[in-house]
């Protein structure tokens, strides 16, 4: 059965950077490394790694969205040492090896979050890292408090996720799974998204939550979650609080790194 594409805006991952929304990654990349970024999205974070990685290094970015992938390819394609391929995060299939193979907020839209991580540690080379960053959608904070309108959709947001088989709370779970993959040395850490309304582009990335209404909105009313008046309700007065009287949002984030063991050297 073909892995389930859920849609959402292609507008909030071209803001990205590699920098900025993949720190932790970015310390650890080296001149000459081989890099796969599954779920790389329209590919913003991805030519950093390629940047980061030149002139003898390479990356793939994979994804299962196939438009998102055409503007990572007329954007970026040109780079030599970076390449665009349309695969399925838990069936990567023969793709090669890696030095390093993260997967930035991609588990969260995957039913299997576990086989996405066993097969990002089955193409990572032996001495390599797996790198998941990924959010607690239940933890989510604003200041001062949402209208109420926003609470109603965000609990039946969650509903429609967790009825299509999604990890809400996948960054807290994501530690557990690494352990269960066989990494070793996992370490968690806290990478959480405070924007305050000083901060540039803060409207545009809170806002997300009236789009998110939009975008998954027709779904959740046609499964009977939310009604077409609450849904619209939320996106027009969430979009106003966030113009008018939104301070604060914090999105709940951890990034989880392990190692693939090494091959056990025999004595002859």
């Amino acid at each position: 059965m073909a892995a389930r594409t859920f849609t959402h805006s292609s507008s909030y991952l071209e803001r990205r950077t590699l920098t900025k929304d993949h720190p932790l990654l970015a310390g650890l990349l080296q001149p000459g490394m081989k890099v796969l970024d599954a779920g790389c999205g329209t590919g913003t974070m991805t030519v950093g790694m390629a940047e980061a990685v030149t002139p003898q290094g390479l990356v793939l970015g994979t994804d299962i969205n196939a438009g998102f992938l055409e503007k990572a390819r007329a954007t970026f394609g040109a780079k030599p040492n970076l390449r665009f391929e349309q695969r399925d995060l838990t069936d990567l299939g023969q793709i090669g090896s890696f030095d390093v193979a993260t997967a930035a907020r991609t588990l969260q839209w995957i039913p299997r979050p576990d086989a996405g991580v066993r097969e990002l540690a089955r193409v990572t080379a032996p001495g390599g890292v797996v790198l998941v960053v990924d959010y607690n959608h239940t933890k989510v904070r604003w200041e001062p408090e949402p209208p109420a309108s926003m609470r109603v959709f965000q609990a039946a947001w969650l509903a429609w996720r967790a009825g299509n088989g999604l990890d809400n709370e996948i960054a807290d779970h994501l530690a557990d799974i690494f352990v269960d993959a066989g990494l070793t040395d996992v370490t968690v850490h806290p990478h959480h998204e405070p924007i305050r309304r000083a901060d540039p582009g803060f409207v545009d990335t809170v806002r997300v939550w009236a789009s998110m209404a939009r975008i998954h909105g027709p779904e959740m009313v046609e499964k009977g979650l939310i009604s077409e008046g609450e849904r619209g309700q939320a996106a027009d007065e969430f979009d106003a609080w966030v113009r008018d009287e939104c301070r604060f949002q914090e999105m709940y984030l951890l990034g989880v790194t392990g190692k693939k063991a090494r091959v056990a050297q025999h004595p002859a």
